[in-house]
């Protein structure tokens, strides 16, 4: 089940905004924004851990994004609005 997150002022989207811009946090902390299907799925396949998986409003209507959350643990998915789902 998505837990479902809908302020911008939720303190993963903060976090998940300030990793997107600033490829100095990336680095300094060690983590790698992945987005799109085919690149979930890569990841998935190598057992890579993800952190989290946030997923639009739009996206979870899709039969391949919602085959990639079948795969996902539970506790690291996200449903995010579509509003909020732009960085």
């Amino acid at each position: 089940m998505l837990r479902v997150i809908t302020s911008r002022d939720n303190p993963l989207i903060k976090r998940l905004h300030k990793l997107a811009e600033s490829s100095r946090t990336r680095r300094a902390e060690g983590l790698a924004i992945i987005e799109g299907v085919h690149l979930i799925d890569a990841a998935l396949n190598m057992h890579w851990p993800l952190q989290e998986v946030l997923v639009s409003e739009s996206g979870n209507r899709d039969p391949e994004v919602l085959a990639l959350l079948a795969r996902t643990p539970a506790a690291h998915a996200y449903l995010v609005p579509d509003a909020l789902f732009v960085w």
